[in-house]
């Protein structure tokens, strides 16, 4: 062993995943994953030594092993990437341990399994609501716009079913603007007056797959 091996490193895992939940377009954050939706995880080991520090370490020939929750899922030469279905509830986390068998390092000049956890954050699907205004006051004959954005379910949003509900009434929309709706504040509104709106956006048949909007408007 090298005199410099005391002070060696053992490389480095660095994880990345991606849900297979919907966003909007314009949005530039992560996809979290919710209840029963897959999800894309992958990892990369970088060398802490020597000349080729900060340098990808090709694994190819290593025996790669995965589990999710401690429960072993697959084990594979250089399987640096899988795809997990999630089956945890909302506000739980998902551990990811990877195990690289048998890794052979010239540094330490020995072989050792390499360990890396992840936790990753589970979350309920919620709705994201823009009317443009920064209270929600309104004024009597008022044409009020509202814009509904889904995050986080795990089906094309064109399948997910939306109810919309201005003062306690149920209001029908069409299947292709159901995101979008033009509310008519009334011209005898009282001032003072609350005046809701709720919006229910889910998927039929799943579970933790719903989510409400709810605001209470007041009429200035």
């Amino acid at each position: 062993m090298s005199s410099g091996s005391v002070f060696a490193k053992e490389p480095e895992i660095i994880f990345s995943w991606q849900a297979q939940t919907i966003t909007p377009s314009w949005y530039e954050g992560k996809a979290f994953p919710s209840y029963d939706s897959d999800i894309d995880i992958s990892f990369e080991v970088v060398e802490q030594n020597g000349a080729l520090k900060g340098s990808l370490i090709d694994i190819s020939n290593k025996e790669v092993r995965w589990y999710i929750n401690d429960d072993f899922v697959k084990k594979e030469n250089g399987l640096q990437s899988v795809r997990v279905r999630n089956k945890d509830y909302p506000d739980k986390t998902l551990s990811v341990r990877v195990s690289i068998v048998d890794y052979y390092d010239s540094e330490l000049g020995r072989s050792y399994n390499i360990n890396h956890h992840e936790s990753i954050p589970i979350v309920a699907p919620r709705v994201v609501v823009d009317y443009h205004k920064f209270v929600p006051d309104v004024l009597p004959s008022e044409k009020l716009f509202l814009s509904v954005y889904p995050f986080f379910f795990n089906i094309d949003p064109n399948a997910l079913r939306v109810s919309w509900k201005v003062n306690g009434k149920e209001v029908p929309v069409e299947a292709d603007s159901k995101y979008t709706l033009n509310v008519s504040i009334p011209e005898e509104g009282v001032r003072g007056r609350i005046f809701p709106i709720e919006i229910s956006v889910n998927q039929e048949g799943g579970l933790f797959s719903s989510a409400t909007f709810y605001e209470q408007f007041r009429i200035k």
